[in-house]
């Protein structure tokens, strides 16, 4: 990077980012990359244990419960101050998943489950009534850099 830019965008992707690596970026954001008072937005999973996406995680064998409250305490711990956040809920009905869907969330497990038992989960999870399966929260932070 040339120039420090203004602000970092990070939208359901810097979870993703390998631990070591992720504390590495977030540094270089705060002391190389931001302007001084470039701020750092970062939007991430925020949905309870309740909802359908998180229990079809944990069903498939992924124990994370919440991202964004993972990675809020990271940013903080490297520096940054929470400004603000704000929850984006919205709905994701995966009852009839199309094979995109399917392969997406193979993908996150490496191809390690079939198809066939991600339909299966799906099916067993979204059939529940419980119109809180279908709730989706995601979590949008706004961190500014803390004065050294």
């Amino acid at each position: 990077m040339e120039k420090p830019v203004d602000a970092a965008l990070f939208f359901n992707v810097i979870f993703h980012v390998p631990g070591d690596a992720r504390q590495q970026l977030l540094q270089k954001l705060r002391t190389q990359y931001l302007n001084p008072d470039g701020i750092l937005i970062i939007i991430e999973n925020g949905s309870p244990a309740s909802s359908g996406y998180i229990r079809l995680m944990h069903r498939l064998g992924y124990a994370q419960d919440n991202w964004y409250g993972d990675i809020e305490k990271e940013v903080v711990a490297c520096g940054f101050r929470v400004d603000s956040v704000h929850h984006i809920v919205s709905t994701r009905d995966l009852s009839e998943p199309s094979e995109g869907v399917l392969k997406y969330v193979a993908l996150l497990f490496d191809n390690a489950i079939s198809l066939d038992e991600i339909r299966a989960a799906i099916a067993e999870i979204y059939g529940d009534p419980d119109p809180q399966v279908k709730h989706i929260v995601r979590k949008m932070g706004i961190f500014s850099k803390s004065s050294p």
